[in-house]
């Protein structure tokens, strides 16, 4: 096999198999996974299970904690200090909530809240979350969205965490959508928003070991003027982020875009690439290795959909998709991916009868690049 093939599904777990929403997972330890999704009627469900080396996942969910306080509609979740993850959702009425429950390596869950915070009392929607450091952890979200912002709070080792945010970046001061967040070296960051649902945007900003930022972004690009929806960006080779998202006729799109150490952004673009011509949805993006990247996204009548490209050592993607697999073929929404280790990745998603399913895939990777640790930083 040549690196970017892609094998079938090793194995599945359907974790819920009543309703199973906007499902996210992240990795805790070793072979285990934390995942998080809504019931139909918006309830918090926390989960752990186990994929292995190759591609074995637990016959059934190790731990399971529903919290039935508030009915959400997004979520998000990170794995935070030792022994804790943290879950970001919208709550109704057009704020978010923060809670840090604890996780332990084994997968055992202690089924209560030990912090939380609301993310911003004058609103806050679609959020989602990345930790910065060991002690802070940032937030992108829409503020009813007119306005995006990039908000941070500090945690402590027991897994409490300050109610009140450190500090307050904002983004833009027009109308956004589905905000999303990536590292790119030591302290400088990178977000992605849209314009409903035209423009794409590409900002830059720094965040410090004590959580705080400018007064504005580094440097910013826009990189799509005529259509733009759900969208995911990633690190993917050193200097280089990829953003992937539904452009024009809903076809699937990548750029590239080159970023120095101090967060200035290259222009022009350094390349674009038209990775589906088909209705697609919900693109999560995620580096593999050595500049190969894996692309997980809602095809036409709802399918799930795979596929890989390598971006060279300048940016471009050379107009070639190496693979593309459809791992379930009959209902997949709002479709995440984590590589595990070697060849193998894990998926979440809401399938059949809005049943939530965890799968395992191979997709042959080089042996060397970034840093496993990156690799496994959380998916929402």
């Amino acid at each position: 096999m040549s690196f970017g093939d892609i094998g079938a599904v090793i194995d599945t777990l359907e974790f819920d198999t009543v309703q199973a929403t906007h499902p996210a997972f992240c990795h805790i330890s070793g072979d285990i996974f934390c995942g998080t999704y809504l019931d139909g009627d918006g309830h918090l469900h926390i989960f752990t299970f186990s994929v292995d080396s190759s591609g074995n996942i637990s016959n059934s969910v190790i731990a399971h904690y529903e919290n039935a306080d508030t009915a959400f509609s997004t979520t998000s979740i990170i794995k935070s200090v030792p022994g804790h993850v943290l879950f970001a959702g919208q709550r109704a009425g057009g704020n978010s909530s923060i809670y840090s429950i604890p996780v332990d390596d084994d997968g055992n869950i202690t089924p209560s809240v030990v912090g939380s915070a609301d993310m911003d009392t004058s609103g806050a929607e679609q959020p989602y979350s990345l930790l910065v450091g060991s002690l802070y952890a940032a937030f992108v979200y829409n503020r009813g969205s007119s306005h995006c912002f990039v908000r941070t709070f500090g945690l402590s080792a027991d897994g409490t965490m300050d109610s009140d945010p450190t500090d307050t970046l904002e983004l833009a001061n027009h109308e956004t959508l589905w905000p999303r967040i990536c590292q790119l070296k030591d302290h400088i960051y990178a977000a992605a928003f849209f314009k409903p649902y035209t423009e794409g945007h590409l900002k830059t900003f720094s965040i410090s070991a004590s959580g705080l930022m400018p007064a504005s972004p580094i440097d910013a690009v826009q990189f799509e003027s005529v259509a733009c929806d759900e969208l995911d960006l990633c690190l993917a080779r050193s200097g280089f982020v990829s953003v992937a998202y539904s452009g024009v006729d809903s076809h699937l799109q990548l750029v590239s875009a080159e970023i120095d150490s101090g967060g200035d952004i290259k222009t022009p673009l350094a390349d674009t690439y038209e990775l589906a011509t088909e209705v697609t949805d919900s693109p999560r993006i995620i580096p593999m290795l050595r500049g190969y990247l894996a692309v997980v996204f809602q095809g036409p009548a709802a399918i799930g959909e795979i596929s890989t490209v390598l971006m060279d050592s300048l940016g471009s993607f050379n107009s070639t998709t190496l693979g593309n697999a459809t791992f379930e073929a009959s209902r997949c929404y709002h479709p995440k991916i984590i590589r595990v280790s070697g060849n193998i990745y894990a998926m979440v998603f809401d399938g059949v009868d809005s049943d939530g399913f965890a799968e395992s895939i191979g997709i042959e990777t080089p042996s060397t690049g970034f840093p496993q640790h990156l690799l496994l930083m959380g998916i929402g």
